[in-house]
């Protein structure tokens, strides 16, 4: 055999040896590609980690009449606490939370509440009782039967009034009815579980309230950005398929139990 049919004879081999890997490679690669592709029966959904819990201080009012609440959104322990913190608790050198707001705004109310609870606040959002109820158009309104069902009888038909349906539009009238309880422990549960009974109707629906938070940015108080409402709308969508808890009290003036409470909200 002459060198140069050897020389060709064992090219063709070593390029049938690489077409054979070649195509090996290839088959796994498709092969992964159409795994990845298709949903598999039994591969588990992405789990929520420690970073899908947050906390967020909420103001509702104006800076002369705020009302404040603690939010926690944890996806990892299927729970959203509320706490309503009174306009009237006192810090540690007499300002009240309604006190820092006039003086300094939300940033101030966040320090504060760290410093004297001994808490992690991530964000705060401020606006008015109308904004809030945009921010809510698009949640289904609930029905009161929850509402108020340990505030004396007579304060709670006050309350609720006319209203066979509490919606964000219905509880702002509510919270202007309530004016003359709003700094007692009865008026601040009754608004309390207001929200708790509103967000419990619409697990599904908090997804979207990040998004009207995105659409109204430029009219709203807060230090929420994109990066971190996108983080809040993945503990939305974790807490929507997810059985939930709501633990909530409410923080008064003068209250020797308000870092246990804030805690336990928080935890």
């Amino acid at each position: 055999m002459s060198r140069k049919k050897a020389f060709f004879i064992s090219f063709l081999v070593s390029m049938a040896g690489v077409l054979t890997v070649y195509r090996l490679v290839w088959g796994a690669i498709q092969g992964r590609s159409s795994e990845t592709d298709t949903p598999q029966t039994g591969v588990p959904k992405v789990a929520p980690g420690v970073h899908d819990s947050k906390t967020l201080l909420l103001g509702l009012g104006d800076s002369e009449n705020p009302y404040f609440f603690l939010i926690k959104m944890s996806a990892i322990n299927n729970r959203i606490g509320i706490g309503c913190v009174s306009p009237s608790f006192e810090f540690g050198d007499g300002d009240s939370m309604a006190d820092s707001m006039r003086q300094a705004g939300m940033m101030q109310c966040l320090l504060d509440m760290e410093k004297e609870l001994g808490i992690n606040i991530d964000y705060y959002l401020q606006c008015s009782w109308r904004q809030a109820a945009a921010l809510a158009e698009d949640m289904d309104d609930i029905n009161i039967d929850g509402i108020g069902r340990d505030m004396p009888p007579v304060i709670r038909d006050f309350l609720l009034k006319g209203a066979e349906k509490i919606s964000g539009e219905s509880l702002v009238n509510c919270a202007r009815k309530a004016a003359g309880f709003l700094d007692n422990e009865i008026g601040l549960a009754f608004l309390t579980e207001s929200m708790a009974q509103l967000i419990m109707a619409n697990p599904h629906r908090l997804e979207g309230v990040t998004d009207a938070i995105k659409e109204n940015y430029s009219a709203l108080n807060t230090n929420l950005n994109t990066t971190s409402l996108a983080g809040m709308k993945r503990i939305a969508g974790f807490l929507a398929d997810s059985y939930v808890e709501y633990p909530r009290r409410v923080i008064l003036k003068g209250d020797n139990r308000a870092k246990e409470k804030a805690l336990y909200v928080l935890e």
